[in-house]
């Protein structure tokens, strides 16, 4: 089994926010909204193909300005819509193609 402590993502979440301070980031423009996803029940499933799923930068957005103006995470899907966004952020910066 492989594991990651608390404190650990802690640290981790400080490095990417210094990360994008150091570039000078102060905001970030994304010019693409739906995106593919293969859902975590289905990432790990090697037998077949996954069916992704339709996302949006924008909805996930819309759900994380919720969670800062009521400072609370509302739900674990949460996690999944940062994700995305630094997801993003890393294709902006660093394209795979």
């Amino acid at each position: 089994m492989t594991e990651i402590n608390i404190k650990e993502i802690e640290v981790l979440f400080k490095l990417v926010i210094e990360k994008l301070k150091n570039d000078r980031f102060t905001s970030v423009e994304f010019n693409n909204d739906e995106y593919w996803i293969i859902t975590t029940d289905e990432w790990d499933r090697f037998e077949g193909f996954p069916k992704p799923a339709v996302g949006s930068i924008k909805d996930d957005l819309e759900f994380l300005r919720a969670t800062i103006k009521e400072n609370v995470i509302y739900s674990y899907s949460d996690f999944d819509r940062l994700a995305t966004i630094l997801r993003a952020i890393s294709e902006i910066q660093a394209p795979s193609s």
